[in-house]
């Protein structure tokens, strides 16, 4: 078989109506087969086994003819098309057919495809709704479709934002890439008949970053504060309303700050909205506490960073402040001071402080009713301490100072000290509420007798210097003057006598003393002997007390005799006294007070007796003086040089402690009517001779005090450092190592005063030098019991601090004056005036208060 045999059969895609058979099938191959405009489009193209120099003609589809070249084949059955037009044409497939003129076809399909492919994009996991990616990586799918076309031939992208067509960037896609950073994708599909898609782009955004920190402040605060910083708002929850607001700001340099959750404060308060700022605002007391709450900030990634901030409620005002001031007599110029203590919530004050003063009228020692409080002159935000420098005399004063906070919540710091400006120093010094003892030493002497006279007259025949004419009561014998002054029984073998003076007590408690000596010629005493003195006489029914010195061969006695219508009854005996040296003095005194009637030598008691008895002598009757046995049962013989003799007779009233708390006792010569300190004030002071005068009492028990009083002195002794060791002026001095105090005159002029120790270790401190110049000078001496701190002024100035111990002050039994309480040593030359001890230390206020009434300063 040759392959130019002819077959009657057809074969392939070419039609061959002369059935012959040939070895190359006809074909045609263009350079297209996806053809887009613009039309007419001129493809190139082959023809291949084609008969021999067939002629050629071009058709689209069945009846649409082709303008086409070459029109032949050549020899080989062969040609290139050099151009075949393809007209516009349907979107979609078609066939070019070549038809050769001996018989010869062949097709090739072509598209056409004037449309561009469509191509999308997405992103895995998907952006959120604001189009962000918060997690990386980003997955980015491309995908382009074609529909009835040509189909996509590829698909090129940037992932930097250039042009996918022209960029040396692009690269061509072929399965999903990742994005870890925000970028534009852009990209572009192209389909086989060259139809690119309009370039496409997606914006991939990343935020990985939470927003920074919310930074908060809060304004428009009503009934709120904020101190600028911090994460506090301070509300007064209290108030019917109020409210602040909160402004949150955040910064995110990647997707920004989306949005705000702002919390919920709770009952009673606004509901928050979801944007900052935020206004909260309560419209009734007292709503929910927030306590610590968060605000949110949420970027468009959806990331979030949290502040909190804390709601804090203060409704109370500052706390732990004070005032104080002068308790008692006040001066001129009242010294306040204050403190405005702390403010446990917000802690930060607010308005000026004031204050303020309340007055009322000082009548006596009482305060009247008083008025409402008003701001000082200059107490609008005044300074501790403040000086208030217009009370005026005859005013009781409070003061109170009142503070508040930021917020408004108010405090008022007041106390219960009254400052009173008195008009004379006993009101203040009786107005002092720790006063605890107060002897004005104002008494007079009732009667005295210095015994003076010529030798050998009668008691009756002359008088003594106070109130001291004699009327003899009883007995033969009469009061006879010694040679040396002194008074003894007269007449031989004879029984005694009583004496009363014409001096009138006035109150039936008085003291009668004398001085007493039992003298004996060689030394032989008179075997029995007696003498003594009598108070409360009745000259109309012979009734008295009376206490007496009796002397036997070998002893003698003290007695206390009370003798009823001249019956006499003992009712107190003290033995011992008849060893006393040949010549002795001794003070012996009848102390009558109510229904206590006491004998004392040297101021010591011997003798006690409460009379209650139906006998008992309560009139104030008179006093005096009994020589010998009175009572018929001794009867002697007394010269100048032999039997007891008596001097310097007394008749003084108690040393009066106008509390009520202590009367005292004067002694033997001391002074008293002397010219007083208090200038405008005509009570009297006491006069100390530097011999045996002195005033007692019984010593207070004291912890915290102060003993204050004036004296009046061109003496002093020794400079003996401690405060027993000068001329005693205040003392309450007791033997050896011990829990005492005391004060003394020093000879330079010091004043020293002190308190013991009965560990041994007193603590003494001294004023300045030169107060023993003849002029009164206010003393006072204060002494803390729980600290132990001294301090000492003199003239109303401050001399001197120090601490001592921080004991009670009870040892020994006396409070002396003009002498030194242990053992009557260290005599002051001087006068005392206005003795008063208290149960509390005066302030500097109050003691400068005192010296300058004392003065007349008001």
């Amino acid at each position: 078989m040759t392959l130019d045999d002819t077959w009657s059969a057809f074969s392939g895609t070419t039609s061959n109506p002369g059935n012959v058979w040939r070895a190359n099938v006809p074909a045609i191959t263009l350079s297209h087969t996806a053809v887009r405009g613009p039309f007419p489009r001129a493809l190139t193209g082959s023809l291949t086994g084609f008969l021999p120099n067939e002629t050629v003609t071009y058709r689209l589809d069945a009846a649409t003819a082709l303008t086409g070249s070459p029109a032949a084949v050549d020899g080989a059955g062969a040609a290139g098309i050099t151009s075949l037009s393809i007209p516009a044409a349907a979107e979609g497939a078609h066939v070019v057919h070549a038809i050769g003129g001996q018989g010869s076809q062949a097709s090739v399909p072509i598209v056409v495809d004037t449309v561009a492919p469509v191509v999308s994009s997405s992103a895995s996991p998907a952006a959120n709704g604001n189009g962000w990616h918060s997690s990386v990586p980003v997955q980015v799918t491309l995908a382009g479709t074609d529909g009835s076309g040509s189909g996509v031939a590829q698909i090129r992208y940037t992932t930097d934002g250039s042009d996918p067509v022209s960029s040396g960037t692009a690269q061509t896609y072929a399965a999903p890439f990742a994005v870890t950073s925000s970028t534009t994708v852009r990209f572009v599909a192209t389909d086989v008949a060259g139809n690119s898609s309009a370039t496409g782009t997606r914006a991939v955004t990343i935020d990985t970053t939470a927003p920074g920190t919310p930074v908060l402040s809060f304004s428009a605060l009503s009934n709120a504060y904020w101190n600028g910083g911090g994460s506090t708002v301070w509300y007064r929850g209290g108030q019917s309303g109020g409210s602040f607001t909160v402004t949150a700001s955040s910064s995110d340099a990647q997707s920004g700050i989306g949005s705000w959750a702002m919390p919920n404060l709770g009952t009673g308060w606004t509901a928050p909205g979801t944007t900052s700022p935020q206004t909260y605002a309560w419209s009734s007391a007292h709503p929910a506490v927030p306590g610590t709450v968060t605000v949110t900030a949420h970027n468009a990634a959806g990331l979030s960073a949290s502040a909190p901030f804390s709601a804090t409620p203060d409704n109370t005002g500052p706390a732990g402040g004070s005032v104080d001031f002068v308790n008692g007599a006040a001066p001129a110029s009242i010294t306040v001071t204050f403190s405005a203590g702390t403010d446990a919530g917000v802690g930060v004050l607010g308005a000026a402080p004031l204050l303020q003063r309340a007055q009322a009228t000082l009548t006596g020692n009482t305060c009247g009713s008083f008025g409402a409080f008003a701001t000082v002159t200059g107490g609008t935000n005044p300074s501790s301490p403040f000086t208030d420098a217009t009370p005026a005399i005859g005013r009781c004063y409070r003061y109170q100072y009142v503070v508040a906070d930021v917020l408004g919540n108010t405090t008022t710091y007041g106390s219960a000290n009254v400052a009173k400006r008195y008009s004379t120093y006993a009101a203040a010094v009786g107005g002092a509420p720790s006063l605890g003892r107060w002897y004005r030493l104002g008494e007079a002497t009732i009667s005295a007798d210095n015994m003076t006279g010529a030798t050998g007259a009668t008691l009756q025949s002359r008088a003594g210097e106070t109130a001291a004419t004699w009327t003899k009561l009883l007995g033969s014998a009469d009061g006879i003057i010694t040679d040396l002054g002194r008074l003894r029984k007269g007449g031989n073998s004879t029984y005694g006598n009583v004496y009363y003076t014409n001096a009138i007590p006035p109150s039936a408690d008085y003291k009668v003393e004398a001085y007493s000596s039992q003298k004996a010629d060689n030394d032989i005493r008179l075997t029995e002997d007696a003498g003594g003195l009598v108070g409360r006489v009745n000259t109309g029914t012979n009734s008295y007390y009376m206490a007496r010195r009796e002397h036997y061969a070998s002893t003698g006695y003290l007695r206390l005799y009370r003798v009823v219508n001249g019956t006499p009854t003992k009712i107190g005996e003290y033995a011992g006294i008849g060893m006393n040296p040949i010549g002795d003095w001794f003070n012996l005194s009848l102390d009558m007070n109510g229904t206590t009637i006491r004998v004392l030598e040297d101021g010591l008691e011997r003798i006690s007796y409460v009379d209650t008895t139906a006998n008992r002598i309560t009139a104030a009757g008179r006093a005096g003086i009994t020589l010998g046995d009175a009572l018929g049962a001794i009867a002697n013989t007394h010269t100048n040089s032999h039997g007891l003799h008596f001097d310097n007779f007394r008749v003084t009233p108690p040393m009066a402690d106008e509390t009520g708390a202590a009367d005292g006792l004067y002694y033997v010569t001391t002074t008293l009517g002397g010219s007083g300190a208090l200038t405008g004030d005509s009570n009297t002071a006491a006069a100390y001779n530097g011999g045996q005068d002195s005033s007692r009492a019984a010593r207070p028990v004291l912890d915290t005090f102060t003993a204050e009083y004036w004296f009046k002195s061109t003496q002093g002794l020794y400079l003996n450092p401690g405060f027993a060791g000068g001329a005693a002026l205040v003392d309450a001095d007791a033997t050896g190592a011990a829990d005492d105090w005391g004060s003394s005159l020093r000879s330079d002029g010091r004043v020293v005063a002190g308190v013991g120790d009965a560990g041994g270790s007193d603590v003494a401190i001294q004023s300045a030098t030169g107060f023993n110049d003849g002029a009164w000078h206010h003393v006072a001496f204060t002494r803390n019991g729980v600290t132990g701190a001294l301090a000492l002024y003199v003239d109303g100035v401050l001399q001197a601090t120090g601490t001592g111990p921080a004991t009670t002050r009870d040892a020994g039994t006396l409070i002396r004056f003009g002498r030194r309480a242990s053992d009557g040593a260290n005599a002051y030359l001087g006068s005392l005036d206005e003795v008063a001890v208290y149960h509390g230390e005066l302030s500097a206020q109050e003691i400068l208060a005192h010296h300058n009434l004392g003065r007349g300063q008001g």
